[in-house]
Formats: structure tokens, C-alpha cells, sequence
């Protein structure tokens, strides 16, 4: 797999020595290594629930979904823009050496000198972001909740310092010099209901949030590229039109993961999960109980970077003996993994912290686990199994209560899913969010279908968890999308096929744990199959499509109603439009 060339829906073949899978479009292109045109031999993807997935990237940090909500974001002449006793004139210098700036001038003796959008909905935690300069004023973000609950932050561009803010929305405020006097100013909300969202010049930093004052008619401030995102912190500046724009993992982005410093990445592929965890950076919310902590919290500390590499982490400073955080909700019986990132303080390195997950109000079951934390991030988990009866279930980030000896550490990225293992995160900025499972299927790999033809499919993997239910791994289907035959775990490792109206089936590993890594094969000629398992030919069988529907697709992650996903790393998934040699088959599965 080559990162260059993936994109959004399509992970594009690389055409390799010898055999190609690729074959010509309808065009007669058969190059399909630019990933500009989507060759027969290209996986497909979907996931359906955009901006929930996230990914290890290539340096290592967590990487999300992004998007800039706001429309015309570096356009401020827009009529999008409602201009309050103001006015813009485009054309200016910018911070880019270019003329992309605009300066806003106050027009008239008002309190409500600025330009906004209005009637905005992202409820929960949103960071807004614009650059400025000084031209005469200061500058004023303001969110004004429809109807009331208005909050604001004021900027000093002459200083690049904070002046005041007020309101009950208001998480966060930042400014950040970018040079030649620019400053980028952002600030955090967490807002319920419809609001607008906007920016406007003031004579002071320190004065209150209602201003009476008369411009000159010339002074102002010089303003570029607002954003309004789904955030803790304000991320890379993302350019809108029309319509809003995202950037990073996006809804069916094949995930290149480059988990425990990989320098050749794996393809992640995923069950659907929800993250139960309504804020799961947000550790100062109300969704947290932190009335047991005598302590300290910090939410986004400026002392460390989190593993997204932005300042969202929390710290904590334990006071008392018994202090504890902990996030709970309702949530139905069963087993239920919470995950969290954790990291020491100065001063704290190689201490412990108690992490579990367990159940409230009368029910049954809890889990424990004393973690080490040390001076780099790490992600621990923590699975009860057996949650029944109550009516909460809660993860705890820190129990002290129980045990731990850590004294000042930070956190990151907490969450709480159905089931007995981690996945990867899900961020959450207010409410409980789900992402799809994770779907991809090469379809047509020939001309005339695979059925009665020879080629052979091969996969390479992790297991990221010990299996203890029915999963789908790497399957043939007909043009329908129905099973024909494939890997399965079913009580064992097994390669499966219909029979007769049932299934023909051998066992390849009665026992798969986390971290196991399976190398298996099969190769197909005109009139049998080979099966292979991490070296060794394990049986040969005729070919039996018995039902009459060609073998059309290759489904690296098979999903139907009945089927509890596989969770894994995929490390090579290769498809050969001829049958390997024995020698070949055992050469290319030998671990």
C-alpha cells in the first residue's frame, strides 16, 4: 500500500512486477498509479459517518476529521456576512505576502460594531479562528446564543495579549503572534442551542463587552481567514467557498495507520463503535464528576503537546488521598472497554494511576488495572466484562481512592465503547458519537469474473485482540456482494466455503491472541483450490462455486447482519490474476 495513493472512497492498486492487477478503464487507461483514474483493480471504501474516524499518521500523532463550517471563510464582502454599523474593504496586504486581507472599519456611534453569521447549531464544543492585525482597534470574537447567552473575548494586537472575556460558553481564548504583526485569535465555546458567530473592532482590550464608540473612519482592523470548527483548539486553516470544506480523515478515506512507529503502514479496518464518552477531551464538563477531586485540572495545558500534537491534553494535580475523576452514563448490560491516554508530570515519571470501568446504581461488575505512566504518551484500556443491573455504567481516568501513586499527570482522548476491546478514538465535542464500520471490497478483478479462472488472493495480518466471536476476515463474493468462500473465525481460524446448502470448512488456528500475526492463501485454477496458513499447504479440494454465481469481488472485511466485525491491521493485501506455484504459496505465507 502506497499512502500517495489513496483518496476519499478508493485506495488505488500499485501495479507490480510481473502480473498486473490493474486493467484498462473504459477510457484504455490502464496506468492507474497517479490515483487519477479509478482502475478495475482498485479497492473501495466506505464507512458512512464522516469525521469520526481518526488514524495514526506518519509522524506518529493522532489524526482526525476536519472542517470549517463557516461558508465564504476569507470573503468578508459576501452577503453571508451581516455587517453591524461596519464596513469591509477587500484587497489588503496579507499575511502570506499576497492581498487576500480585508479590513473591517467601524462606521457609525453604536455598541455593535461587527460583522458575523448567524444562526449557526454545532452544539457542544467549538473553537473559532481568524487572523488579525492591528490597523487603529482591537479586536472582539463574539458568540451571541440566539435569543441570549451571549460571550466574548477580547484581543490587545498592539501587545498580542488577552484582554477580557465573559460569558458562560467561554472554554478558552489563545492568541498566537505568526509575524509581521499578525496574530492568529481563537477562542473555545461550549454552547448550546443556535447562535451567531463573529468578529468586531474595539478601543480597549480590558474595556466591557458593550462598547459606545465612533470610528475615524479610517482605523480598524485587518482581518483573514475566519474558521468555526468542531473543536478543543483551532487546527489548520481550512479555505470555503460556497459550502462548507473539510480536510483530514474524511468519511470513506481508507486509514493508512502507522501505529507503534510503523514505517511501512498497516490498513486499519474497524466494527462500528460509539464513543459513550460525551466530551472526551472536555474533562472540566459537567460530564465528569470531578466533586471527589480536591485538586487541580487544567484542560488544554500549554505545558505538553497531547498525542494529536496540540495543546488539548489535561493535567491533573492530585491533592488528597482519595481523589478520583470519573465520566458515567447509561448504558446497557455487557462488556465494556474505557481507553484513555495518560502521561506523567514532572516529577511523576514511572508512578501509577488506577484506571477501571464500573457499574453504578445497584448493578454489578467492575475491572481495575495499575498503569505506569512516564514521560511519553500511552494509551491504556481497561475491560469489564461482565456489567449487569444499575443504571450507570463509568469509566475512571484516575482512582486514587483504590490505589496510585502519581502525583501531577496528564490525559487525553478518554472513552467508553461497547465491547471487549479498544478501538481507536473517536473524538467527542459534546455528545456521543458513532462510527461506521469500516467496508472495502475490490470488485471485477477480471474481465470475465474470477470464477473458472486462476488467481490467487493472499492476506497478511495483525490480530489487534483476541477473538471470541464469529468475524469476517478476507472472502470471494458474487456480483450480488453474497459469500462464496473466504477466511472466517468461527471457534478457530477457518477457510470455509458453501457446500451443498451447508459449508465446507477447515480449521487453520484454534487460537488467535492479541498481537498474533496469520499469513494466509488461497490459489485457484480451473478446476481446484489450495489453502495455505503461515507456511504449509493445509488442504486441497475442487473448486466448488455450487450455486452457480461467479466469484466477481474480494472482500478484505466482509460484513453482514450476523457478523461480529474483526478488528485487525492489515499489512498486505494482494491479489494475483494467476495461480501461484506451491513453492511460491509457501514462500510468500512463511512467517
Amino acid at each position: 500500500m502506497v499512502p500517495s495513493l489513496v483518496k476519499d472512497g478508493r485506495l488505488d492498486t500499485v501495479k507490480p512486477l510481473g502480473n498486473s492487477i490493474i486493467h484498462p478503464d473504459a477510457t484504455g487507461n490502464n496506468d492507474g498509479t497517479d490515483g487519477s483514474t479509478p482502475a478495475k483493480g482498485n479497492f473501495t471504501f466506505s464507512r458512512g459517518s464522516n469525521l469520526a474516524a481518526t488514524r495514526v499518521d506518519v509522524n506518529g500523532l493522532i489524526e482526525k476529521g476536519r472542517e470549517n463550517i463557516l461558508t465564504y471563510s476569507n470573503d468578508f464582502t459576501n452577503s453571508i456576512w451581516v455587517k453591524s454599523f461596519s464596513s469591509v474593504t477587500s484587497g489588503q496586504a496579507d499575511r502570506n505576502g499576497g492581498t487576500n486581507a480585508f479590513i473591517l472599519i467601524p462606521s457609525t456611534l453604536s455598541t455593535s460594531k461587527y460583522i458575523y453569521q448567524n444562526n449557526y447549531s454545532k452544539t457542544g464544543l467549538n473553537t473559532g479562528s481568524v487572523y488579525v492585525k492591528y490597523s487603529g482597534y482591537h479586536a472582539q470574537l463574539r458568540v451571541y446564543g440566539i435569543g441570549g447567552n451571549r460571550a466574548y473575548a477580547n484581543f490587545d494586537l498592539q501587545n498580542g495579549t488577552k484582554g477580557t472575556s465573559g460569558g458562560d460558553s467561554i472554554v478558552d481564548s489563545v492568541i498566537t503572534s505568526i509575524g509581521n504583526d499578525w496574530y492568529r485569535i481563537t477562542f473555545t465555546i461550549n454552547h448550546s442551542g443556535s447562535y451567531n458567530v463573529g468578529i468586531g473592532p474595539i478601543p480597549s482590550p480590558t474595556s466591557s463587552e458593550h462598547i459606545v464608540f465612533a470610528g475615524d473612519g479610517t482605523s480598524g482592523i485587518f482581518l483573514q481567514d475566519f474558521q468555526l470548527e468542531s473543536s478543543m483548539v483551532a487546527t489548520d486553516y481550512i479555505e470555503t467557498g460556497a459550502s462548507t470544506a473539510q480536510a483530514g480523515i474524511l468519511e470513506d478515506l481508507p486509514r493508512l495507520d502507522y501505529s507503534g512507529g510503523a514505517s511501512c503502514p498497516s490498513l486499519l479496518l474497524e466494527p462500528q463503535r460509539t464513543n459513550q464518552v460525551t466530551n472526551s477531551e472536555y474533562v472540566s464538563s459537567s460530564d465528569y464528576v470531578v466533586g471527589n477531586w480536591t485538586g487541580t485540572i487544567t484542560t488544554n495545558t500549554t505545558e505538553t503537546t497531547s498525542p494529536e500534537g496540540v495543546y488539548n491534553a489535561t493535567k491533573y494535580v492530585k491533592s488528597g488521598a482519595s481523589d478520583r475523576v470519573y465520566f458515567h452514563s447509561s448504558q446497557p448490560d455487557g462488556a465494556y472497554t474505557g481507553s484513555v491516554w495518560l502521561k506523567a508530570a514532572s516529577g511523576s515519571e514511572n508512578t501509577t494511576i488506577e484506571i477501571s470501568v464500573r457499574r453504578f446504581g445497584g448493578g454489578g461488575g467492575s475491572t481495575s488495572k495499575l498503569v505506569t505512566i512516564t514521560n511519553e504518551w500511552q494509551r491504556f484500556d481497561v475491560t469489564a466484562t461482565n456489567l449487569t443491573g444499575g443504571t450507570t455504567t463509568a469509566m475512571y481516568v484516575a482512582d486514587f481512592s483504590m490505589g496510585g501513586t502519581a502525583t501531577e499527570f496528564y490525559s487525553y482522548g478518554m472513552q467508553i465503547e461497547a465491547g471487549s476491546y479498544a478501538t481507536s478514538y473517536i473524538p467527542t465535542m459534546g455528545s456521543a458519537v458513532t462510527r461506521s464500520a469500516d467496508y472495502v471490497q475490490q470488485n471485477t478483478l477480471r474481465p470475465n469474473n474470477l470464477s473458472g479462472s486462476a488467481f490467487t488472493y493472499f492476506l497478511d495480518m495483525n490480530v489487534n485482540t483476541s477473538v471470541a466471536a464469529f468475524s469476517g476476515y478476507f472472502n470471494e463474493v458474487d456480483s450480488g456482494g453474497a459469500y462464496k468462500a473466504g477466511f472466517v473465525w468461527s471457534n478457530g481460524l477457518q477457510w470455509r466455503t458453501p457446500v451443498g446448502g451447508g459449508n465446507y470448512y477447515v480449521t487453520l488456528d484454534s487460537v488467535l491472541a492479541k498481537g498474533d500475526r496469520a499469513k494466509m492463501l488461497v490459489a485457484v485454477d480451473g478446476t481446484e483450490r489450495r489453502v495455505y496458513y503461515n507456511g504449509t499447504l493445509i488442504i486441497t479440494i475442487p473448486n466448488c462455486d455450487n450455486d452457480g454465481a461467479d466469484t466477481d469481488g474480494i472482500v478484505p472485511y466482509y460484513g453482514s447482519a450476523n457478523v461480529n466485525f474483526y478488528s485487525g491491521l492489515y499489512n498486505q493485501i494482494v491479489v494475483f490474476d494467476t495461480a501461484l506455484t506451491d513453492s511460491e504459496c509457501i514462500a510468500l505465507t512463511t512467517i
